[in-house]
């Protein structure tokens, strides 16, 4: 079976990017695997969530995996608005691309607001890189993921290489956005912001809804 592995920041953030790609690749035949850095401890919006808020968003997240078809998913223990990219943490995803030996690979864009998902797509995508060399070979033997796209979740891209088509797969995606019910008052509009964005991605591809994502030239291509 052919892998995808995708790293987000926090547990709704590949929902919003591509809650609707990920089913398309799981009927597609390949298994999703989803890594989430961080615990979502700061996602709180009253003090009376503040110490139950971290196992709330996991459970969100879990809970989000069936609607979107996500087969294995593994939760770090990294701080919110606290990933640095040390040489743990760039380690960890190096020897989680071997481990899986994913044909593709999906993150943030670097050009966002976040912290973490800017810290993020820099470690996964040098990680991408490292991950193909002969080294750390406790690690993992090397692996060289044929592609690596990053998705948007709040910075929208100018000019998305990729657009696909989710409109079979849109209805599931917006009943994984309303688990995660947490962070309706820390973003609030959160899944209407959703429903716009793929409505105005599914223009470029004549369908109702889209999903927009960059290719990643960090690695150059070995074939047209």
């Amino acid at each position: 079976m052919k892998n995808v592995l995708i790293f987000e920041a926090h547990s709704d953030d590949c929902v919003i990017g591509m809650g609707g790609t990920t089913q398309k690749f799981h009927e597609d035949g390949y298994k999703t695997v989803l890594v989430t850095f961080t615990k979502g401890e700061t996602g709180y919006s009253s003090v009376e969530m503040k110490d139950t808020i971290a196992s709330t968003r996991k459970k969100e997240g879990k809970a989000a995996d069936g609607w979107i078809k996500i087969d294995d998913h593994i939760n770090w223990p990294y701080g919110c608005q606290a990933v640095e990219n040390t040489r743990e943490v760039f380690q960890d995803c190096v020897e989680l691309i071997r481990k899986y030996r994913p044909e593709y690979i999906f993150t943030h864009s670097p050009e966002d607001k976040h912290r973490d998902h800017r810290a993020i797509s820099a470690i996964v995508t040098e990680a991408w890189w490292k991950g193909s060399e002969g080294v750390l070979a406790d690690r993992g033997e090397p692996h060289k993921a044929e592609k690596l796209f990053y998705f948007e979740v709040t910075e929208l891209f100018t000019h998305p290489m990729v657009v696909i088509d989710i409109s079979p797969y849109y209805q599931n995606k917006i009943k994984a956005m309303h688990e995660f019910k947490s962070q309706f008052e820390v973003m609030q509009g959160l899944v209407s912001y959703v429903e716009g964005m793929a409505k105005v991605r599914g223009l470029f591809v004549e369908g109702d809804y889209g999903e927009a994502f960059m290719q990643s030239d960090f690695i150059p291509a070995s074939r047209f």
